[in-house]
């Protein structure tokens, strides 16, 4: 087994920088004077995050958005194959949020749990 460090390096090279406990409590008063509210900062901060969770009844517009998007985008730089596509799927019961299958021919399926709170910025991300 190789340290966290030499493995990182030689997996993503890239090494988590030097921090000490001092340098995260910096980190926690920067975000305390940035999250609204009174209270407990992990409080705060759940509260500000779950006014960008998507509704249930509108995931499947955000996600359709955020495909489109995504798709010219990257249409801008790379050429994507004419029958690539994949379908989205809601599920339950899954200790994933989301997941891809490949389905072969350029073809996928991704499914997302919604049994879990799904953000704006994760959409993206899937």
């Amino acid at each position: 087994l190789l340290p966290f460090d030499q493995e990182s390096l030689a997996l993503y090279d890239a090494v988590s920088p030097p921090l000490t406990p001092a340098d995260l409590d910096a980190t926690l008063a920067e975000l305390d004077a940035l999250v609204p509210g009174q209270g407990e900062l992990n409080a705060r901060l759940s509260a500000y995050n779950r006014q960008f969770e998507i509704p249930r009844d509108k995931l499947d517009a955000v996600f359709t958005a955020a495909v489109n998007e995504a798709r010219a985008r990257t249409l801008r730089y790379i050429a994507l194959p004419d029958n690539e596509s994949f379908e989205i799927a809601y599920v339950n019961n899954q200790v994933w949020s989301a997941y891809n299958w490949y389905k072969g021919n350029n073809r996928s399926l991704i499914e997302v749990n919604t049994d879990f709170p799904m953000f704006i910025s994760r959409a993206i991300d899937l």
